[in-house]
């Protein structure tokens, strides 16, 4: 009887300590989190709420009682972000909704995602910016293979999501109406790959306000040096620019390229000599 009862206890005990160090998938809201504490792995930053990955021990640690669990998580899941002012629908044909709040919704799927033809970019873990250093390796060969690296890490799908979202604005005209709905939507991306510094240069063109989009990754050495990325988010065509001008390849193939370097930098937390800028600039250029 006694060993029949530890057995039950070491079984209950097992249990117990493999829950509260299971990985979770969770939300928690923005303020219930420091961004500058690397205790748990953020995934993405919604307008109010911090999606991450941690175990329960970890929750208990920082004293974070205000949380849901959306999934158990495992490397192997996949799981995918939709932006609801495209119309995401109560249910979803290829995927379970884990997630949804008033701007985005997070998908978990099995599927073949593009053969379902569905072109939305994956969720995966971003790096906060921090101020260590992360030194490119001075022998050509050890540069080479971090640079490779890198450009390992530049996702086909996440450049054409980004494509096509912007082409779904119709037009990115620099006089229609929802040009400050385009640089929004860039300025939030920013903030979401982890950015700290991004804010909008805002000028005058023939009556109208016209805003590029900035986001900074800071030097550590050579501060007052810059190297930029850009590329013009508007567009424009032949016919009514100021109702359809969806711009794929001006320019919103330069604006998706622009974002992935962004957000593959700050996701591998790459920490240049110089300020590296990205801009998405409006009219043009």
């Amino acid at each position: 009887m006694k060993k029949t009862l530890v057995m039950i206890l070491l079984v209950i005990c097992i249990s117990m300590y493999a829950e509260i160090n299971q990985n979770y998938l969770i939300s928690i809201p923005k303020n219930s989190y420091d961004l500058n504490s690397d205790k748990v792995d953020v995934y993405f930053i919604d307008q109010y709420e911090i999606i991450a990955v941690t175990s329960l021990s970890v929750l208990e640690e920082l004293r974070i009682s205000d949380y849901h669990i959306l999934d158990e998580y495992e490397p192997s899941n996949s799981y995918y972000i939709l932006e609801n002012r495209l119309g995401v629908s109560e249910s979803i044909s290829w995927g379970e909704i884990i997630f949804r709040s008033a701007d985005n919704t997070i998908v978990k799927s099995d599927a073949n995602v593009r053969q379902e033809r569905v072109f939305v970019p994956k969720l995966k873990k971003i790096k906060i910016l921090k101020m260590e250093k992360m030194i490119i390796p001075e022998n050509s060969s050890h540069s080479r293979d971090y640079i490779d690296d890198l450009i390992a890490e530049i996702e086909p799908d996440s450049i054409e999501s980004v494509i096509q979202r912007l082409e779904d604005f119709e037009t990115r005209f620099a006089y229609a109406d929802n040009r400050d709905e385009v640089v929004q939507w860039i300025f939030d991306k920013f903030i979401s790959y982890g950015y700290a510094e991004v804010f909008q240069d805002s000028f005058e063109l023939n009556g109208t306000i016209q805003r590029n989009v900035i986001a900074v990754l800071p030097g550590t050495l050579n501060t007052d040096q810059y190297v930029v990325f850009g590329g013009h988010h508007d567009s424009i065509c032949s016919g009514s620019p100021m109702t359809y001008a969806p711009g794929a390849d001006d320019n919103a193939s330069a604006t998706s390229n622009v974002l992935e370097i962004s957000m593959v930098l700050m996701d591998q937390k790459y920490q240049p000599d110089v300020n590296i800028v990205f801009i998405t600039f409006a009219a043009e250029e």
